[in-house]
C-alpha cells in the first residue's frame, strides 16, 4: 500500500499514522503547476527558489525518522513548461531556468538525506522527467478521454523506450 501525501507538507500526524499502518509515503512540497488557477507555477525571483529550497530542507529535517517515507517529492509538473522549453509561464530565453531549478532542488534533497530517493510527479513528456530518481505520471486515461488500456500502452511505450526509469502512477 502506498500513498502520494501530495502537495504539501501534511501534519505529523499523518506521518505518524502512515508509520503506524506502514503504508509506503510520497512526500512533498508544495511546487505545482498552475492546473486552472491564473497563477504561475514557477516564478523567476530568488525568493521563489529559496523559499522552495527552504520548504525542502524543513520537510526532510521534520520527517526524516518516519520510516514510512519512501519518496521526496520536488514538484508536480502539470503545467511546468514542457521540455523546459515552452513559453507557458516564464519567457522563452528562461525557460532552462526551471529545469536549473529542480536540479538544484534534486542535490539539494539529496544532500539532507541520501538515503531516499526523489520523485516527481508529470504529465508531460520532456527533460523534467529525467531530473529525479524516479517518475511518476498523472494520467486520467478513462477520465478526461482515452480507456484505460490507452494507459497500459503508454507505460509500456515509456519503459521501452526508457528501461533505467523508475515509473508510477500518481494520478
Amino acid at each position: 500500500n502506498a500513498i502520494r501525501l501530495a502537495h504539501y507538507p501534511q501534519a505529523t500526524y499523518m506521518y505518524d499514522l502512515m508509520d503506524k499502518h506502514g503504508i509506503v509515503t510520497w512526500a512533498e512540497i508544495p511546487f505545482v503547476g498552475p492546473g486552472g488557477y491564473a497563477d504561475k507555477g514557477f516564478v523567476d525571483q530568488a525568493s521563489f527558489r529559496e523559499n522552495g529550497k527552504q520548504q525542502l530542507i524543513e520537510l526532510i529535517r521534520q520527517h526524516y525518522n518516519h520510516p514510512s517515507i519512501c519518496f521526496w517529492g520536488l514538484l508536480k509538473d502539470n503545467a511546468i513548461p514542457r521540455e523546459c522549453e515552452a513559453e507557458i509561464l516564464i519567457p522563452a530565453e528562461n525557460t532552462q531556468i526551471v529545469c536549473e531549478y529542480v536540479k538544484e532542488l534534486n542535490v539539494l534533497a539529496k544532500q539532507e538525506d541520501p538515503t531516499r530517493p526523489t520523485t516527481s510527479a508529470s504529465n508531460q513528456d520532456g527533460n523534467l522527467n529525467f531530473i529525479t530518481e524516479n517518475i511518476a505520471w498523472n494520467r486520467y486515461d478513462g477520465w478526461y478521454g482515452s480507456t484505460p488500456k490507452t494507459l497500459a500502452t503508454f507505460l509500456d511505450r515509456t519503459h521501452e523506450k526508457h528501461p533505467e526509469l523508475r515509473i508510477g502512477i500518481s494520478e
